[in-house]
């Protein structure tokens, strides 16, 4: 079933001025205007936001309940790889490239969660 798309009325006065305080178009003036963005200053803020304007994600409904499950296997997928390298040293490189790239990426993501 195709998608239909519903227009919602809008103040063409308002979204004039979107568009020419924030240099967007009509439809992005319209868009924003529906969000309730319709000064220069929290259009550009939206736009042109930067990470530290971001929401906290744990802020979000349901996100640190399907978070912890995944945190969980990257620690202990972080603990094997661990074992694995303990296991292999001594082995020479090629071992490495066997469980390395593992260890790595389980390092990176355990590191990535603590902050």
């Amino acid at each position: 079933m195709p998608k239909c798309w519903r227009i919602l009325p809008h103040d063409r006065g308002l979204v004039e001025s979107i568009e020419r305080s924030a240099g967007v178009s009509a439809i992005a003036a319209r868009l924003l205007a529906a969000r309730g963005l319709v000064d220069a200053p929290a259009v550009r803020s939206f736009l042109g936001g930067t990470m530290a304007d971001l929401r906290d994600p744990d802020l979000l409904p349901g996100i640190p309940a399907a978070a912890d499950p995944l945190l969980a296997a990257a620690r202990d997928a972080y603990a094997e790889a661990l074992a694995n390298a303990s296991e292999m040293e001594g082995e020479g490189e090629g071992a490495v490239a066997g469980g390395g790239a593992t260890a790595v990426a389980a390092a990176a993501v355990v590191a990535a969660a603590r902050g």
